[in-house]
């Protein structure tokens, strides 16, 4: 006995579906950036004192200069390689420090020469309490003892390239 089979036609119908853009997301309106003496007029009486002793004690280093931007100050004896850079973010003093020494550079130099960037960040440490005060005054002595060493190490190559 034979079963008739029903075969379902499928018919397919492509309906296109108006694609909905998303809206773009309202960005939150950002405070205009303070430049360096507005924020620091806003300091409180702690962070100026914390501000003013690290600047005082960087300028007390040997031939450091200031250099002062918009947004910072650089001290030291160039403006190339800095002692520190103060700042001040969110209501806070914060030192940066270029902690880039002889044999970090030479690596980044010869990645550079073959089109590998390599980019150093500055070490940032934000001012808050007296024990950060410390750390702060020790990386600036470290960075002077690294100044020296670097000083040093180009004056030893110059004198090998004349011999």
């Amino acid at each position: 006995v034979e079963v008739p089979i029903e075969v379902e036609k499928v018919v397919e119908k492509i309906v296109e579906i108006p694609a909905v853009k998303p809206e773009p997301k309202a960005k939150k309106p950002t405070a205009p950036r303070l430049t360096l003496d507005e924020a620091y007029a806003k300091l409180s009486a702690k962070q100026k004192k914390f501000f003013d002793t690290l600047k005082e004690y960087a300028m007390s280093k040997d031939k450091c200069k200031e250099k002062k931007s918009t947004y910072y100050i650089l001290l030291g004896q160039s403006s190339v390689n800095p002692l520190v850079k103060l700042t001040i973010k969110k209501d806070c003093t914060v030192a940066l420090f270029k902690m880039e020494d002889e044999y970090m550079k030479d690596i980044r130099r010869n990645a550079g020469s073959e089109g590998t960037k390599v980019k150093v960040k500055e070490t940032e440490l934000i001012v808050g309490d007296s024990q950060a005060l410390a750390t702060a005054k020790e990386m600036i002595d470290l960075r002077e003892d690294q100044i020296e060493r670097y000083n040093d190490y180009l004056k030893e190559q110059r004198s090998m390239k004349k011999r």
